[in-house]
């Protein structure tokens, strides 16, 4: 919740939670973690996986060395 990232900068309950059944991990370049927020709390990966493929593949034509 807002007042772990504020005192401890991790999201995360430091103590079980029955009412959060998610676990919030922290982003990484190589994982990309992030959490969906809606009816559910979702974890998952990767955001924008296909609009970052179309990008990295742009690259790969114009011969610009870059990777995310």
């Amino acid at each position: 919740n807002i007042d772990n990232i504020k005192k401890f900068g991790n999201p995360n309950s430091p103590v079980e939670d029955n009412l959060l059944s998610v676990v919030w991990k922290p982003f990484t370049v190589e994982d990309q973690d992030y959490l969906e927020i809606g009816e559910e709390l979702l974890a998952k990966k990767n955001p924008a996986h296909d609009r970052m493929k179309f990008w990295n593949e742009i690259y790969t034509y114009t011969n610009v060395e870059h990777k995310l």
